[in-house]
């Protein structure tokens, strides 16, 4: 819902990745790194059945996890725009 990959890594949402086929080696790299964090699955297939959708969101459900820290901050344009109004 408009959240960036690094925004959900820093929650305890769970993440289902699908890879597929077409797309570059640099997703399936970044996929295959992520796969290891708890929280996240990624699932190799092109097309994913009905029952394969409800697995994944009955483990989502079940497999909260303590949010994750990545030390990235999301708040750069909050804290620019603070600086400038306190230059006015």
């Amino acid at each position: 819902a408009g959240s960036t990959p690094f925004q959900i890594l820093d929650t305890s949402i769970p993440m289902i990745i699908q890879c597929r086929s077409y797309k570059d080696r640099e997703q399936h790299d970044t996929a295959s790194r992520l796969d290891g964090l708890e929280g996240i699955r990624v699932i190799e297939s092109q097309n994913i059945s009905a029952g394969a959708v409800e697995d994944g969101l009955q483990w989502g459900l079940k497999n909260r996890c303590e949010p994750r820290q990545t030390g990235y901050r999301f708040d750069g344009i909050n804290k620019a725009a603070d600086l400038v109004l306190d230059l006015l």
